[in-house]
């Protein structure tokens, strides 16, 4: 009985003080969209943690250094870059020496300064190695005309992907500094997208196509394999249907037609 009440203790302990390090006191409920990101970033992936005070501070932005710090801790270096403006005493050397690649800077890497959406957009665009959007009509941001140039590929395609949201007033902020609590939802986004599409494998068709049935286009984000409740192989078909998210779900005997895409369209159904 003795033993039983300390291992009891013990365990008690243990989870007291896991508790405590990724319960941070002022993630209110006003954060309550990204608590399950930044618990699964901090706690289990250790991705984006707090400070030593014990918070995590999700209404602070994140510098160039930090989320490079970030990125690499999830997908791993890239390329080795040198930059005027980071020496080998930086904290952040290490991350941002190896990070040739996610960012489009040149000789100078601005450390210090704080990353945009579509700078994020673009680094996860890399990361994931998505392929260019083939419809910017489909993405219904008001503020398209404001995104550099270099990173429109990156914001249509991860929009596509669901990966990037933008704001209530249908903009996406492109040159808005993002949050620590923002970019935790975009990251866990970003990571269970990879999880997922490493599981496909070599599924069927994983590229964007543009598909016009009834008169109206669907952008197919992904296809592949499920089974329902009755045992029946269906295609699983996730995509955007005017501008709106949508899954589809459709017999697997049925095939994918020149007839069925888009006049436009340079894909090869097979």
């Amino acid at each position: 009985m003795k033993l039983l009440k300390q291992l009891f203790t013990l365990l008690l302990v243990l989870v007291i003080s896991t508790v405590s390090v990724f319960a941070f006191p002022d993630i209110t409920d006003d954060y309550d969209w990204a608590m399950p990101a930044i618990t699964r970033l901090s706690a289990q992936k250790n991705v984006i943690n707090g400070y030593p005070d014990g918070t995590f501070c999700p209404a602070q932005n994140i510098t160039r250094a930090e989320f490079t710090k970030m990125i690499i801790a999830m997908f791993g270096n890239k390329d080795t870059v040198s930059y005027e403006d980071v020496s080998e005493t930086d904290w952040f050397y290490s991350y941002v020496s190896h990070s040739g690649g996610y960012f489009l800077s040149e000789t100078r890497f601005y450390p210090n300064q704080n990353i945009t959406r579509q700078e994020v957009a673009y680094a996860l665009y890399i990361a994931l190695e998505l392929t260019d959007s083939p419809m910017d009509k489909s993405i219904p941001f008001l503020d398209f005309d404001k995104v550099n140039a270099a990173y429109l590929p990156a914001v249509k395609t991860l929009a596509r992907e669901g990966l990037i949201n933008g704001y209530p007033n249908g903009s996406f902020g492109p040159e808005k500094e993002i949050t620590r609590a923002e970019i935790a939802t975009v990251l866990d986004r970003a990571d269970a997208y990879k999880n997922n599409v490493d599981s496909e494998g070599s599924e069927e068709n994983n590229e964007a196509v543009d598909l016009k049935s009834n008169n109206y286009f669907f952008v197919v984000s992904r296809v592949s394999t499920v089974i329902n409740e009755h045992d029946e192989l269906l295609k699983k078909i996730e995509g955007y249907q005017d501008g709106k998210l949508t899954t589809l779900l459709i017999s697997e005997d049925v095939r994918i037609t020149k007839s069925d895409l888009a006049a436009d369209s340079n894909i090869d159904p097979g």
